[in-house]
């Protein structure tokens, strides 16, 4: 399992450990639906990454959206059944 707030410690290069674990690790990618987080650059290029990876894998559900939040549909995922947190 791989999630940056758990396994980032300060002064790792950040950028390259998340593309790592997303091209050679990762298995399923949760993606938190907040609109905060989607406006985020870096989310959108992470969710590129795991959208590329989905198309190589040919695996539809390789990303998870997870809503917590009433919002936006998200590029690429958008017809993706969420998990919704926002109705419990």
């Amino acid at each position: 399992m791989f999630a940056d707030i758990l396994t980032l410690q300060p002064g790792d290069r950040w950028r390259r450990q998340i593309n790592e674990a997303l091209q050679y690790r990762a298995v399923k990618v949760l993606l938190i639906c907040r609109d905060a987080t989607l406006a985020d650059p870096h989310v959108q290029d992470d969710l590129d990454i795991a959208l590329e990876l989905s198309k190589e894998l040919d695996d539809s559900r390789f990303i998870i959206p997870l809503r917590l939040e009433p919002g936006k549909k998200v590029k690429g995922v958008g017809d993706a059944v969420t998990v919704d947190f926002v109705r419990g």
